[in-house]
């Protein structure tokens, strides 16, 4: 099964909504898979159990990678962020970056990326539909010139949830932590060569309730 942008947004409000599960737990959820998918890597060597870089954009997937970066940051990874543009106020990803400016992790600058062995790409995610420019292409160009492995979250930042396009630039991931399922551009256009291997997680919604989305919409 593969979803769309728009009915991967109905899935996350129906749940919200339908099962009173909160934004934020959705959040720590996803977290919590992505953090699980780079420990198991590193335990079986996959990855380098170096230090980490998450690179967190102003929206719900910054959100992600910033509490990812928490829980690396308690199991004992050295861990980094970077952070482009600021999340809105009293929003979910507000919340996680208030909790790491309290825990004061370390700031990466731009010119520091290629020392991190493993990126955590949480820069936009399924809303994207406009192209990167500026600051957010020089980051996605900085990531892939870094050298590192790159995880990125839900979808790589820069690609078409829905066609697979580019967006301008788009990560090329060597890893896809990818929330609920697969997002239908993985198998269109450019995704095939811009996701990687693609590893799914649930985010506390049942599948049954998730079909029952799915069939409405």
């Amino acid at each position: 099964m593969e979803i769309t942008r728009k009915q991967a947004r109905l899935i996350d409000e129906a749940a919200m909504r339908d099962l009173a599960v909160p934004g934020l737990l959705l959040m720590e959820n996803a977290a919590f898979g992505i953090f699980d998918a780079i420990r198991s890597r590193t335990a079986a060597r996959t990855f380098s159990k170096g230090p980490v870089l998450c690179l967190a954009g102003p929206g719900n997937n910054g959100g992600d990678a910033l509490a990812t970066a928490r829980l690396l940051h308690n199991a004992g990874y050295e861990t980094a962020i970077s952070q482009l543009g600021t999340p809105p106020a009293e929003s979910d990803a507000a919340t996680q970056a208030a909790i790491i400016a309290r825990l004061a992790l370390p700031t990466a600058p731009i010119d520091s990326w290629s020392r991190y062995p493993i990126l955590v790409d949480g820069l936009f995610g399924t809303g994207l539909t406009r192209p990167l420019t500026g600051a957010f292409a020089a980051s996605v160009a900085a990531l892939q010139q870094a050298g590192g492995a790159i995880v990125s979250i839900d979808i790589p930042s820069g690609l078409d949830a829905d066609t697979g396009a580019v967006l301008g630039v788009a990560v090329r991931a060597d890893l896809t932590v990818t929330m609920v399922a697969p997002k239908v551009g993985f198998c269109r256009g450019a995704g095939p060569d811009h996701v990687g291997a693609v590893q799914v997680v649930g985010i506390g919604i049942p599948p049954a309730f998730v079909q029952s989305v799915l069939d409405r919409a």
